[in-house]
């Protein structure tokens, strides 16, 4: 962990020492700014403002699985925001409970918080790196409903919420799970039902939630429908079908890319600029993506009229750059 101090996405790691007590410390970087904290002060994200945090703790989780790596609490208070004009570089926080891939398989795991915890987990399903990509998926759509997606009462209600609102493809998931009676018992149809409460028939799903929003109907089609499909291929029900971080990283609405015509640009409102922003927050992704495609891996095209632009653009600016004018803001809105 100790080499990925230096990653744009990952919290820094300054030193490592023993105390007298025989103890380990780590020094880490001041953040002040969680996204939970940052919603509370600025609810009504663009989606553009979205997109750059997205982008950025996939970033994070790839590097993280590069290292054999999950970490299994991804939530608002776990990333972190540097933000300065048009750039907001997020960072992931507390690894206190990661799990090594190296080590599995790990099974009956109760990790990650009520609100963020992915269907494996409650069904007893080995804990994979796609725990982290539904929880991001939980947290970039609440980022664009400005209010919680599944319930955070208990256990029961939280997995009862995800039910109600995420289609389960395939019933031999649940049919197969280690844990599947603890929350379903057979019904005399031959289907299993949940324990804890009935299941509306016609309950509003992720996708219509999403696209039905009032406060985005100005968006581009395109952009809003873009969105919707990576939610919806990262807050996937079954983990075995679950987007990647590869893969992810790669879609239209991370790129700003459309690879249904390579050949013109993709009809988002503001593009370029947007996308110069998403550069500049996220440094390493062009490098990043370039790699995937590489190992065959395609979601979306580079946009040729616009690679120039970006790379006149310069090296992007380094966190302190970036967390300087933040400070400044910070003292606004906590006076001393």
């Amino acid at each position: 962990m100790h080499e990925f101090g230096r990653h744009d996405h990952i919290v820094r790691i300054l030193s490592v020492f023993e105390t007298t007590q025989e103890s380990t410390c780590i020094l880490m970087e001041y953040l002040p700014l969680s996204l939970q904290e940052y919603l509370r002060l600025d609810p009504e994200l663009e989606l553009h403002e979205i997109r750059l945090i997205t982008a950025g703790v996939l970033l994070g989780l790839y590097a993280l699985k590069q290292i054999h790596l999950i970490h299994v609490d991804i939530k608002p208070n776990n990333i972190m925001l540097l933000k300065a004009d048009d750039c907001i570089r997020a960072k992931i926080i507390d690894f206190g409970i990661c799990e090594l891939t190296t080590e599995g398989p790990h099974l009956g795991l109760y990790v990650q918080a009520k609100p963020y915890r992915a269907p494996e987990v409650f069904l007893g399903y080995e804990v994979t790196p796609a725990i982290d990509i539904w929880s991001l998926g939980v947290c970039a759509s609440e980022m664009c409903i400005r209010d919680a997606l599944f319930d955070n009462l208990d256990s029961n209600e939280a997995f009862r919420s995800i039910l109600r609102r995420i289609v389960v493809e395939d019933d031999a998931y649940i049919e197969d799970a280690p844990n599947r009676d603890r929350y379903f018992e057979l019904a005399e149809d031959g289907y299993f039902e949940f324990k804890y409460g009935s299941l509306p028939a016609n309950g509003a799903k992720l996708d219509r939630i999403l696209m039905g929003l009032e406060a985005h109907s100005r968006l581009n089609d395109f952009e809003r429908s873009d969105f919707v499909d990576l939610m919806i291929k990262m807050v996937c029900f079954d983990h075995r079908s679950r987007i990647t971080v590869e893969v992810a990283l790669l879609q239209n609405f991370i790129t700003m890319s459309n690879d249904s015509d390579p050949t013109s640009a993709c009809p988002y409102s503001g593009k370029l600029r947007h996308k110069v922003m998403l550069h500049q927050s996220c440094p390493t992704l062009r490098g990043t993506l370039r790699q995937l495609k590489r190992l065959g891996l395609n979601g979306g095209n580079d946009d040729p009229t616009e690679r120039d632009t970006l790379d006149s653009l310069g090296t992007s600016p380094s966190d302190s750059e970036i967390e300087a004018p933040a400070r400044k803001r910070l003292k606004s809105v906590y006076p001393s």
